[in-house]
């Protein structure tokens, strides 16, 4: 018992860790100043909440979830500078994509072939949603679910690519019925692209 309580605390500690650099991260970006506001919690919250939640689902031991919690804390911050700004740094991206690669060869969770071929899906799927939204899916988009696509695979990018357009399509109706003013608006997607990851590591591991 001693044991389970001692991973709930190291979850803890590298959740609260993990939201610091996030925010950190984004404070950053965003050029604001680095100044204790309540705002500054928001991410080692939700990192550490994902986290607590990919432990309880996965096993602390396995390295899927290590992996896991390492997607979900930049998938974390690019949430939030896409609803403050909807830009997203090509070198953070491609800094990413690097990460998301040695996930794929560290977690063992699916061939590297696989790993490939869920990426490729997510990056032509998401092309074509960019081609014919005129600017709804941006080209960050495309790269940011292109790198999760590598640690998904094929099964894993399919359940993302479902759950996200289903959360986004939600949440453009609810959009519409209650906030008429904003629906010209762009929404931002890749905080639905953190959703649909989460759900796909959930339903498919």
């Amino acid at each position: 018992m001693r044991i389970f309580h001692m991973d709930f605390f190291i979850i803890f500690i590298v959740g609260i860790l993990s939201g610091a650099i996030v925010s950190f991260y984004v404070y950053k970006t965003l050029g604001l100043p680095l100044r204790f506001k309540y705002e500054y919690l928001a991410a080692p919250a939700i990192c550490t909440v994902l986290q607590l939640a990919a432990y309880l689902w996965l096993g602390g031991g396995n390295k899927l979830y290590f992996a896991a919690c390492i997607s979900i804390s930049f998938l974390t911050g690019f949430s939030i500078i896409d609803i403050k700004t909807r830009y997203i740094s090509l070198y953070s991206i491609y800094a990413f994509f690097f990460v998301e690669f040695v996930c794929l060869l560290y977690a063992g969770h699916i061939s590297f072939v696989e790993g490939l071929l869920g990426g490729a899906i997510a990056c032509v799927v998401l092309l074509l949603l960019y081609a014919l939204s005129k600017g709804g899916v941006g080209l960050a988009d495309v790269l940011v679910f292109s790198a999760v696509g590598l640690l998904l695979g094929i099964e894993g990018t399919l359940s993302a690519l479902f759950a996200a357009a289903l959360l986004c399509g939600i949440f453009g109706v609810g959009l519409m019925c209650f906030n008429k003013k904003n629906i010209n608006k762009a929404i931002p997607f890749i905080p639905f692209v953190l959703a649909g990851t989460i759900v796909s590591i959930f339903a498919s591991f």
